[in-house]
């Protein structure tokens, strides 16, 4: 497991390899989570157009139906539930930025300490 391996201690050059490591590993997921969002946005409106367009073409609100109410919030609710699996992709990319922004800052300082003791 990737946690176990972080208690073992490590030498300066092995911290600062997986400090390299993580930023290019940081680079690609901000890449990632900004297409990622891109794409959600866009299917979000083909699906807002798709369910406007079933109104003008039924008289079926299915937001209305669905949600009680055809409003900005129930709207994103809609888009939301529809998306599901996109907004747990988009969270999921998020969680790991953090922690590999976290990473890279215990690692920062703790090579900064390492570096003052030798």
């Amino acid at each position: 497991m990737q946690y176990e391996d972080e208690l073992k201690p490590k030498t300066v050059k092995e911290y600062l390899t997986e400090w390299q490591s993580l930023i290019k590993e940081l680079s690609e997921k901000e890449i990632a989570l900004i297409e990622w969002k891109e794409l959600y946005e866009i299917k979000a409106d083909k699906i807002l157009e798709n369910a406007k367009k079933q109104k003008q073409e039924t008289g079926e609100d299915i937001i209305k139906t669905i949600y009680g109410g055809n409003n900005d919030k129930t709207r994103k609710k809609y888009v939301k539930d529809q998306l599901t699996e996109w907004d747990k992709n988009i969270f999921e990319l998020e969680l790991s930025i953090d922690w590999i922004n976290r990473r890279i800052s215990f690692i920062k300082h703790y090579v900064k300490f390492m570096c003052k003791e030798d």
